[in-house]
C-alpha cells in the first residue's frame, strides 16, 4: 500500500466515483464486533462414571470506527487499479499521448506549478500588514499615487479571485514536452498555495486535449483588474492588451490536457 501525503483531495468526487463502481454511497461510520469464545471446564464426579464438564463463554466487544478519506481514496483506487483503469503518465512519448482519450482516469507525475499572476496577488496580501506599521511611523512605502492604486488593485483582486479554484500548471516529471492544467477547488485544498509547487502525483480525469498549434489560459488578472471602478476605459484597454507580456495571464499551449482533478499528493 502507498502512504500518501494529500496536498489536495476532493473528497466529494471521490464518494461519487465509489458510489458509480460500487453502487452504494460510500463513506461514515462502521461497527467492528469483536467475538472471543473461552473454553470452561470443570469436573463432575457420578457414583461410577467420572469425567469433565465443558462450557463456552462468549465476549463481544463493539467499536465504531470513522472511514477516513484517505481510506476512501484508497479503495477507490484499488477499484480501478483491479480494473486495470489508471493510466501512470511518467514517461511516456507521443504515439502514448496520442493514444488517450476524454474521460480516462490519469495519475501524473508531475512537476507542479501554481501560476505567478496568483502567487503575485497572495504576496502583496502578506506584505499589507508591514506597509501599515511602516506607514504609522511616516514611512510609507506607497507614498507615490500609481504604486498605491497597483497595490490596493491588486489587494482588490485577491478578493475577487479566494473562493474561486486554484489553477495549477505542470508537466510529467520526465517527459516535460507535454503540459496539464488543473483547477482545484479551494474547500479542498490541504495546504498552503506554495506547498502545493514542485514534484507530487496528481490524479483525475481527462477533461480536454488542447491539440498542438491551439491555446488555452489557465488563470488571468485582467477580468479582476478591469473591473475595478477605479480603472478608466484606456487602462482597462491596456491591461488587457499587455496581460500576457506583464505576467497578468498564465496561457499554456498545446500540446496540453485540462485535468480535472480528484487528487494530488507526494
Amino acid at each position: 500500500m502507498i502512504l500518501r501525503n494529500f496536498l489536495f483531495l476532493d473528497t466529494a468526487m471521490v464518494g461519487d466515483y465509489l458510489s458509480q463502481l460500487e453502487g452504494s454511497v460510500a463513506g461514515g461510520d462502521i461497527d467492528q464486533t469483536t467475538t472471543e469464545r473461552t473454553q470452561r471446564a470443570g469436573k463432575a464426579s457420578v457414583r461410577v462414571v467420572e469425567g469433565s464438564l465443558g462450557s463456552e463463554a462468549l465476549t463481544e466487544t463493539r467499536q465504531r470506527g470513522t472511514i477516513t478519506d484517505a481510506a476512501l481514496f484508497q479503495r477507490l483506487y484499488d477499484l480501478l487499479e483491479a480494473d486495470d483503469s489508471i493510466q501512470v503518465l511518467d514517461a511516456f512519448d507521443e504515439q502514448i499521448w496520442g493514444q488517450l482519450r476524454r474521460g480516462e482516469i490519469l495519475e501524473v507525475q508531475a512537476d507542479i506549478r501554481v501560476p505567478q499572476p496568483l502567487l503575485l496577488t497572495q504576496a502583496v496580501e502578506n506584505v499589507a500588514p508591514w506597509i501599515d506599521i511602516l506607514t504609522t511611523y511616516d514611512k510609507d512605502p506607497l507614498a507615490d499615487a500609481g504604486a498605491r492604486t497597483a497595490f490596493e488593485g491588486f489587494r482588490a483582486v485577491r478578493k475577487i479571485t479566494e473562493g474561486k479554484p486554484v489553477p495549477i500548471v505542470f508537466k510529467a516529471a520526465s517527459t516535460p514536452g507535454f503540459s496539464f492544467i488543473a483547477h482545484l477547488p479551494r474547500q479542498y485544498l490541504r495546504c498552503d498555495l506554495n506547498d502545493l509547487q514542485g514534484e507530487a502525483a496528481v490524479f483525475g480525469k481527462l477533461q480536454r486535449i488542447v491539440p498542438k498549434g491551439q491555446q488555452v489560459e489557465a488563470f488571468s488578472l485582467v477580468s479582476g483588474l478591469t473591473s475595478l471602478p477605479t480603472m478608466s476605459r484606456e487602462q482597462r484597454r491596456k491591461v488587457g492588451k499587455d496581460a500576457t507580456d506583464k505576467n497578468l495571464a498564465e496561457v499554456v499551449r498545446g500540446p496540453a490536457i485540462v485535468l480535472t482533478p480528484v487528487a494530488v499528493y507526494r
